[in-house]
């Protein structure tokens, strides 16, 4: 892996939690464990993680699905 200097890093480690987040609010439970993987590759801290999971868990999750044809 090529040197990323701790700016760069940093940059991208904040993108990728906020690309966890989102997938998080998306309920793509695969896709934020993705991001969250590749922000601690960038050096994010379990604190930063801990903090993106818990506000993922805080929001409200997708409807649930009803299926009206069985009526």
């Amino acid at each position: 892996m090529v040197y990323l200097g701790r700016i760069v890093q940093r940059d991208l480690a904040a993108r990728e939690l906020d690309d966890a987040l989102y997938y998080l609010r998306e309920g793509c439970q695969p896709c934020a464990q993705r991001h969250l993987t590749l922000a601690r590759r960038f050096g994010a801290t379990e604190r930063q993680i801990a903090a993106v999971k818990l506000a993922g868990s805080s929001l409200p999750g997708p409807p649930p699905h009803t299926d009206s044809s069985n009526r």
